[in-house]
């Protein structure tokens, strides 16, 4: 059997939580050969023994990941902030999971309790969602105190199961000669919460007597307690050291604590204790003499502790009660009740540690969007393969309910500089830039964070290397089109024209896609009376094109006698009745003067439209002599450092390089005019070629594969680029902490 337990405190194991977890470890371990591991946050690995016990550090959750499929463990116990990621890692692989409650982090006080308690008001917890998920999917949850199993009841209508904390005689009981032989007042108190006000108030009070406080302190409260003579403070210790060192503890909990462990290690120890009659430890200590009923109140404590050390009787009768309160908490009969339950578990599921990855996508499918439209598109043919589970999610920050592989971020809609991530998963960012170089944040973060960028067209892909950005990172992932929709046979949209030849332009009537030049081309090129018509389909409601569009001058146009003849059509139109117009024209006409790939164009040809396009820039990757119609360009390629404004949402960034072209009016106009008198022959010769090369090479199921052979590659590197630079950071800042520690304790 392995058991694996899983926390957020590091090394080495302090704290009540942490020496539970471990004592637990250790029992399981003696009493039923199981093999116990303890993982635990760390930045620097290490890998230790305690007794029988393996203990092993992760340094995020990617990492952990990786750990939990090497060991195989038949059940994960969580502990501490960490359990909403370990339940989504044990939903992951179908283990069967335990989280032990030590603390209020899944049962977080409201702001009006924080206050009572005296607790930070700044403190974080995990967020609603994330706590009812833990208390939705974990298997069984624990907590160690009845306390504690009625706030849970009461809050979240949950009843969860109360095993007391193991206890480990050989960890803390301290051989003494007698209760006397301490010489320190003691109190784990460091925080408001813990009763550090009080302990103050003691020390001034009994000027005569050594205190000591250990575990950490609030660095406000340390220079208090620093220049307090009789305080000596010392928050590197082990506990059986410091009750070595008391003769008297004080639990001094202001809040209701949720069990307090140091209070029956220091009565099994003989040590006289005096603890706060609230929560957990109202459990412990019940109605005996060791209880402090009006624990906010300093003078209840003054009276208490003088009578213990006016008194040696009194010292005595608190020693002994408070021993024979300690047995029961001594028994390993907490042992047991977990082993049940261990046993009870695993025989609910049986382990999967190769199961699905875990893709999420990053950004809307909702609007009426480019982008977000191929997101739609990708999340719902990953939903069908069958070696992958995929999430959908408006942002990456939002609560998921599996452990990522791969975030794949494909937003417009928010300033790509401002994006974090979770620490887990690889990150893809899929940007295009249509002017050329990219913008210089974009290729510091890219560089910095992201584990492969995707690009839609070895243009861009060009740029972006041009930029600066690594060129192994950059990627290119076809669009493509669903060639059971996008065919050049069926149904024609009916347009409002007697005109027998008919250009379309679809897309947003902006400048970019050179609107303004096609409408001057039109004009130049035909008369009222030609036989000939154009169809501008413009794209509704798009966020990124409002205000900027030629609406206003394309209905002057249409309503224009002497201009040849024009149909707007700005209205959505489902994908069936967009196919059947192109089908109803005959020629595409696309002027763009930038591009990162334009699904139009392609949609035109695989629906048997040949395009008349720039001979430039991303529609090259599709675009040919045999499929389309190529106009001469005027590149523009120019330096312009500046700020600028990327879209009409207002985010603005940094440019040193512009990189486009531009059809000269008069050159399009010909073109038009050329294409207009084709034969009909060599019209469909276009047609057929452009069919072919749309549904043989610019498939879904084509950008598909290209993006699991990418995922794939991504794979021979166990570390995401930005969690390695993370691990650095931590190891530094945590080899200063090191240092620091050193020179507090022997100053």
């Amino acid at each position: 059997m392995k058991v694996l337990c899983i926390t957020d405190k590091g090394y080495p194991i302090r704290g009540g939580g942490q020496i539970t977890n471990i004592a637990f470890l250790k029992k399981l371990s003696e009493k039923f050969n199981y093999q116990c591991h303890l993982y635990n946050f760390f930045p620097i690995k290490k890998r230790l023994l305690y007794g029988d016990v393996k203990l092993n550090n992760f340094r995020d959750i990617y990492e952990l990941k990786i750990m939990i499929r090497e060991f195989k463990p038949d059940i994960l116990i969580s502990a501490m902030d960490t359990s909403h990621y370990v339940v989504k890692l044990a939903k992951l692989f179908d283990i069967p999971s335990i989280v032990y409650m030590h603390s209020f982090v899944y049962c977080p006080p409201n702001i009006k309790e924080k206050k009572k308690w005296k607790v930070s008001l700044s403190s974080e917890y995990p967020t609603e969602k994330e706590i009812k998920f833990v208390l939705k999917e974990a298997d069984t949850i624990v907590v160690n105190s009845h306390y504690l199993e009625k706030r849970f009841n009461k809050k979240y209508g949950v009843n969860p199961q109360v095993i007391y904390p193991e206890f480990i005689k050989s960890d803390m009981l301290v051989k003494k000669k007698s209760i006397a032989q301490g010489n320190y007042i003691t109190g784990v108190c460091g925080y408001a919460y813990k009763g550090a006000d009080i302990f103050l108030s003691l020390a001034k009070a009994f000027r005569g007597e050594n205190f000591l406080l250990v575990g950490n302190t609030d660095f406000n409260y340390l220079k208090l307690f620093k220049k307090q003579e009789n305080i000596r403070v010392l928050p590197f210790v082990s506990t059986k050291k410091f009750l070595k060192m008391s003769k008297i503890v004080l639990v001094l909990s202001q809040w209701p604590e949720p069990f307090g462990r140091i209070a029956v290690e220091a009565m099994a120890n003989g040590i006289p204790t005096l603890a706060s009659l609230t929560g957990g430890l109202k459990e412990i200590v019940n109605c005996s003499s060791l209880g402090v009923r009006e624990f906010r109140n300093v003078n209840a404590w003054r009276k208490k502790l003088e009578g213990l050390l006016s008194s040696r009787n009194a010292c005595e009768l608190n020693s002994r009660e408070g021993k024979t309160i300690s047995e029961k908490f001594l028994k390993d009969s907490s042992t047991e009740q977990l082993n049940r339950l261990i046993n009870t578990l695993i025989e609910t599921k049986k382990p999967n540690f190769y199961g699905k990855k875990v893709i999420a996508f990053c950004g809307t499918t909702k609007e009426k969007t480019a982008y977000s439209s191929i997101n739609f598109k990708w999340l719902n043919i990953f939903r069908k393969e069958k070696n992958y589970s995929v999430l959908s999610l408006e942002n990456p920050n939002e609560f998921y309910n599996l452990p990522v592989d791969y975030f794949v971020h494909h937003d417009y809609q928010h300033n790509f500089n401002e994006v974090s991530l979770p620490d887990e998963g690889k990150f893809i960012a899929v940007r295009t830039w249509d002017f050329g170089k990219f913008p210089l944040n974009w290729v510091e973060k890219i560089n910095e964070e992201c584990d492969q960028l995707w690009v839609h067209s070895n243009w861009v892909k060009k740029q972006a290397i041009k930029s600066g950005i690594y060129s192994q990172k950059v990627k290119v992932i076809p669009l493509g089109i669903d060639e059971n929709i996008f065919k050049h046979v069926g149904g024609k949209y009916h347009l409002p024209t007697e005109k027998n030849f008919k250009f379309i332009f679809v897309g947003a009537t902006v400048l970019r896609k050179g609107i303004d030049i096609l409408l001057q081309a039109y004009g130049q090129a035909f008369s009222p009376e030609e036989d000939v018509c154009l169809v501008i389909k413009d794209h509704s409601k798009d966020i990124f094109y409002s205000g900027i569009k030629y609406k206003k001058e394309i209905l002057n146009l249409v309503n224009n006698k002497s201009y040849p003849e024009l149909i707007y059509i700005d209205k959505y139109l489902s994908t069936e009745e967009l196919t059947s117009l192109y089908r109803a024209c005959d020629v595409g006409v696309f002027p763009y003067r930038a591009e990162g790939f334009s699904m139009t164009i392609l949609e035109a040809m695989a629906c048997g439209v040949p395009p008349i396009v720039p001979h430039f820039g991303a529609c090259l990757d599709f675009c040919t002599p045999s499929n389309s119609i190529l106009v001469p360009v005027r590149r523009i390629n120019l330096p312009v450092k500046g700020t600028f404004m990327i879209n009409t949402l207002g985010f603005r960034e940094e440019v040193e390089e512009v990189d486009f072209c531009e059809v000269p009016v008069d050159m399009l106009s010909s073109f038009l005019r050329k294409a207009f008198n084709t034969s009909n022959d060599e019209l469909k010769r276009k047609s057929s070629a452009g069919v072919q090369v749309a549904h043989n090479n610019f498939k879904w199921s084509n950008s598909i594969a290209q993006i699991k052979k990418h995922l794939e590659n991504l794979d021979e590197y166990k570390t995401p680029l930005r969690l390695r630079i993370k691990r650095i950071e931590m190891l530094k800042n945590r080899k200063k902490f090191e240092i620091a520690k050193e020179i507090f304790l022997t100053r």
